[in-house]
């Protein structure tokens, strides 16, 4: 109470208000919380703002704005008067940079390593189990995120991104282990298999047309067969004795000669039997690699199956981080006013 007559009356009191919170855009969300107090007044009684020189360091008054740091959030807040309604707006900002160092980036990490799943080879058997250590930690995640925000009607655009990610990664697991399945059947593709997938399907992912290595080549020439003819073991050699001849009418230098043929005769009759046997054993061979061209036609039919899964990798790895990019327009576009 002063001089004049004027009577100050300070009243003081705490409110508990609530905010209804717009996390959509966790961690960067932004919020505006007006708290206003309506006098009833019987008279012609109004609000009017203090002065400056009327107030204390912790009091504010109209058109003062001041700025007030609480845990993660930001908070500037002023005070506006109309009539019989006096209202506090705060402005509310959230620090994005403790929850993108501990909530955004690992899910991110992990989004991004479940795409390696894709890049490690069909014969090892830790693709299966790697992609499920992946896909329990996104679960972990998400109720990580869950822990952070308050129950609200809006659910986070965070958290829709992460259950889209757990949902693509379970198909993708399962599309995984079809692949896996594929890769070791044995035979030949399909006709209509050999052109979708080995032609169109990896010409659209980069990988050129496949169809080509995988036909079937035109057979290559082989060792001609050898047809041997065998002397038969009862032919006798053609023998030539000294007692043919009347060694009374020929000179000796004829029966010189005589012994030199029949000599002649023994080597060719040997070197025909060699000839023999290697025939055979041409043949032999002749056998062997065809056996072994067929066993390699096998093997290329079967090498067609890991060709297809290969494609069939490289388009489950395009399909799901093309899923993951289309998720965020969609979620933004369908955000509730």
């Amino acid at each position: 109470m002063s001089h004049t007559g004027e009577v100050t009356w300070t009243i003081e009191t705490i409110l508990v208000t609530t905010c209804i919170l717009d996390h959509f855009l966790f961690p960067f969300d932004n919020m505006t919380c007006n708290v206003c107090i309506r006098g009833d007044f019987r008279s012609n009684e109004v609000f009017v703002c203090a002065g400056m020189d009327d107030i204390g360091d912790d009091v504010i008054t109209c058109h003062q704005h001041k700025r007030l740091k609480r845990g993660e959030w930001d908070v500037v807040y002023n005070m506006r008067v109309e009539n019989t309604t006096a209202c506090l707006d705060l402005q509310l900002q959230r620090n994005s940079l403790y929850h993108m160092c501990t909530t955004v980036s690992p899910s991110i990490v992990l989004v991004v390593l479940m795409g390696i799943t894709f890049c490690v080879p069909i014969d090892k058997g830790d693709r299966l189990s790697y992609g499920m250590s992946i896909l329990l930690s996104m679960f972990v995640s998400l109720v990580v995120i869950n822990d952070f925000l308050p129950r609200s009607a809006t659910f986070p655009l965070l958290g829709i991104l992460t259950i889209t990610a757990i949902i693509l990664m379970g198909v993708f697991m399962l599309a995984t282990a079809v692949v896996i399945s594929l890769s070791g059947r044995e035979g030949k593709l399909p006709p209509w298999a050999r052109t979708v997938f080995l032609k169109y399907c990896a010409m659209a992912m980069l990988l050129g047309d496949l169809s080509k290595k995988c036909r079937r080549k035109e057979e290559p020439p082989t060792v001609n067969s050898i047809d041997a003819t065998m002397a038969s073991p009862t032919e006798r050699m053609p023998s030539f004795t000294v007692d043919s001849f009347n060694l009374e009418e020929e000179p000796r230098r004829r029966l010189n000669l005589m012994k030199i043929l029949v000599s002649t005769n023994t080597v060719m009759w040997r070197i025909q039997n060699t000839m023999v046997a290697t025939q055979s054993t041409l043949h032999k061979l002749n056998m062997w690699l065809g056996k072994n061209e067929e066993d390699s036609r096998d093997g290329d039919e079967e090498s067609e199956w890991m060709v297809l899964s290969r494609v069939l990798d490289r388009l489950c790895f395009v399909l799901y981080f093309s899923c993951l990019f289309m998720t965020l327009p969609i979620a933004l576009y369908s955000r509730p006013n």
